[in-house]
């Protein structure tokens, strides 16, 4: 039985993220809901983020350092045939969202409280978060980040980049922040953006020409703030 545990005996202030097996018959929406109010309720941190996996779910596939985008369609692709059942909860400030991925490729999401933390608006411009990527301190001294993918549902603008990004980086004092928005989910030669996002409903992947044509606005922090720059990446 799937057990939660894990996040109970955590007091850190900082992120809290745990993954969790979910036995076949218990992944279904209401034991995951269950499980995931236990995480929110057990949890002392300002973010969370529980990931379950049930029937053929786990961790993502690492990209390599050097690869080509003949060789992420065809990951991407057989990742996608791949029947897999995978679920996540995202929490922070009082807000919690649940979203589901089924072994048939169906996506759905419950909010558990206040509103969906993964939406934003800005200016009265949407912006969804799709992933959060971390990396631990390298043994160069280099900080521990967070990797923010967020698509856009308007034309990307360094302005509202900016505005976001000063709303997002709150969230994780201490870490290095860098938040990356585009038009869809993609992401592609990014290497903290998983092969396959399990919660990305876009089914059919761009054309090399197509993705190439198609900007990323990769925003970062610094001394003099926070800075946006558009890219075709």
């Amino acid at each position: 039985m799937a057990s939660l545990f894990l996040l109970a005996a955590s007091a850190a202030e900082g992120p809290v993220r745990r993954s969790v097996s979910v036995k076949g018959y218990e992944f279904s929406r209401g034991r995951l809901i269950e499980l995931a109010r236990q995480a929110i309720r057990g949890s002392p941190s300002s973010f969370l983020q529980v990931t379950f996996f049930g029937e053929g779910g786990g961790p993502p596939l690492p990209k390599p350092s050097h690869f080509d985008f003949e060789h992420w369609r065809e990951v991407f692709e057989a990742a996608a045939r791949t029947r897999m059942q995978v679920a996540e909860v995202i929490s922070f400030r009082g807000n919690a969202v649940l979203r589901i991925r089924e072994g048939d490729g169906a996506v759905e999401r419950e909010v558990l409280s206040g509103r969906d933390p993964l939406q934003f608006l800005i200016h009265d411009r949407q912006f969804e978060i799709v992933h959060f990527g971390f990396s631990g301190p390298s043994r160069l001294g280099l900080q521990e980040s967070v990797f923010i993918f967020v698509r856009s549902h308007s034309a990307l603008n360094p302005a509202d980049g900016i505005d976001l990004f000063n709303v997002l980086e709150p969230l994780f004092p201490g870490l290095a922040v860098a938040v990356e928005i585009r038009n869809d989910a993609w992401f592609v030669y990014q290497e903290r953006y998983p092969f396959l996002n399990p919660f990305n409903e876009d089914r059919v992947a761009p054309s090399q020409r197509d993705y190439a044509g198609s900007p990323t606005m990769k925003c970062t922090g610094g001394a003099e703030g926070a800075h946006c720059e558009l890219a075709n990446l």
